[in-house]
């Protein structure tokens, strides 16, 4: 008898150890598969935080909550990889591009324009943020050409505004092209570069698939390596292979024109 309780008192402190590696493990699995948000809202107290993830074709409602008394808030999300995320508040919406592990911090103030928020704790997001705000700035542009225009809509000089409005489109989109080209050569690596590769300034995506399809090629040849099973790579991949099966057959067109 005494051999056995000495026996069993000799387990107990393994099956003590052995339980806590397993919890450590779990908690840090846990961590790890999740990201966190939070974040104070000024002058928005008692409003409804909407966090959604953004699909290929759609966007899924994924949890929500409501800022306390001081418009303070936090929101946990389980991601099962790297992706595209949706926080929506009155009339903010905020895109997040966060990986496993990160916590970040948000602030925003909802007296001001939409995209004056700042985030930390999550470098793609705070990259595509500086973009979209630069980027806003250009659409502000084009919003007050177009105001010149309707305004004189009706006048003897209109022919002549248009011209200059012309002339002023063509500066933004050129700004803008050169804003996309700087960071997807900056960041190819990055998930925000699909983004800012499908931004529109109201028509397509200011890089054309044709034009810039080196472009395009890029993000696939960069994104495939670091994210070989994100859905949102892979859509990507199967557009740029469908491109090239076009430009291939063009070619082919040609040719056979030519004979």
């Amino acid at each position: 008898m005494l051999k056995s309780k000495t026996a069993i008192n000799g387990i107990r402190p393994i099956l003590i150890v052995m339980i806590l590696v397993l919890f450590i493990s779990c908690h840090r699995k846990s961590a790890s598969d999740h990201f966190s948000i939070e974040g104070k809202v000024t002058n928005g107290a008692g409003r409804k935080i909407i966090l959604s993830e953004m699909g290929i074709n759609d966007v899924i409602p994924l949890d929500s909550v409501n800022t306390d008394p001081e418009g303070k808030f936090s929101l946990s999300c389980e991601m099962k990889e790297p992706g595209f995320y949706l926080l929506t508040f009155s009339n903010v919406k905020i895109i997040l591009v966060p990986q496993a592990g990160e916590k970040m911090l948000l602030q925003a103030d909802l007296s001001r324009p939409s995209r004056t928020y700042e985030v930390s704790g999550s470098e793609d997001t705070r990259l595509l943020r500086k973009f979209l705000v630069e980027s806003a700035v250009n659409m502000t542009r084009i919003d007050s050409v177009k105001e010149v225009l309707l305004q004189h809509e009706d006048h003897e000089d209109f022919y002549v505004v248009s011209m200059q409005a012309d002339s002023a489109f063509q500066k933004i989109s050129h700004d803008q092209t050169r804003l996309e080209k700087q960071f997807i050569d900056a960041h190819p690596h990055s998930l925000a570069s699909l983004i800012v590769l499908s931004y529109s300034l109201g028509g397509g995506p200011v890089l054309d698939e044709e034009e810039y399809f080196g472009y395009y090629k890029k993000l696939d040849s960069t994104l495939t390596k670091t994210y070989p099973s994100n859905k949102h790579v892979l859509y990507h991949h199967r557009r740029v292979e469908e491109m090239k099966d076009r430009n291939e057959a063009m070619k082919g067109m040609g040719k056979s024109r030519k004979k």
